[in-house]
């Protein structure tokens, strides 16, 4: 029978708890399930531009902070919600490139555990209109 993961996670942290010898009733128990909200499923990026990241968390006070990682380079950490990325004037999501990227936000709370959220997208090259007539940027003419 498959389960819920946010109960998987909840038996997780009551079995480390158990295994350290310590018992449910004295500590907290953090829940909160994170997802991104941005960008949208199925919206179209831009090649040249800025790409924004938001996640959102079901139960944000749980939440001690998130970090980002873009194809396994470090992005950025936020401490606040909502938690996003690439509104900071040196944000290394400028300018993206056109491809594929990974995107992973490692989730730590104030439970002291971390788990981590994952998302693919796709930056499209940017289209141009010249003479009348549309070309790819950065194509030959």
């Amino acid at each position: 029978m498959k389960q819920p993961l946010s109960y998987l996670f909840l038996c997780t942290v009551l079995l480390l708890q158990n295994i350290h010898g310590q018992t449910a009733s004295s500590h907290e128990v953090c829940i909160s399930k994170a997802t991104f909200t941005y960008p949208k499923k199925h919206q179209r990026i831009l090649a040249g531009g800025t790409m924004y990241i938001g996640v959102k968390a079901t139960n944000p006070r749980d939440i001690t902070f998130m970090e980002l990682y873009l194809n396994g380079i470090f992005i950025g950490r936020d401490h606040s919600h909502p938690f996003l990325w690439g509104r900071e004037r040196s944000s290394k999501l400028r300018k993206i490139q056109r491809g594929v990227y990974n995107l992973e936000c490692r989730i730590f709370d104030r439970c002291q555990t971390r788990h981590s959220i994952y998302k693919t997208i796709q930056v499209k090259p940017a289209l141009m209109i010249k003479n009348k007539g549309y070309h790819l940027q950065n194509q030959p003419k």
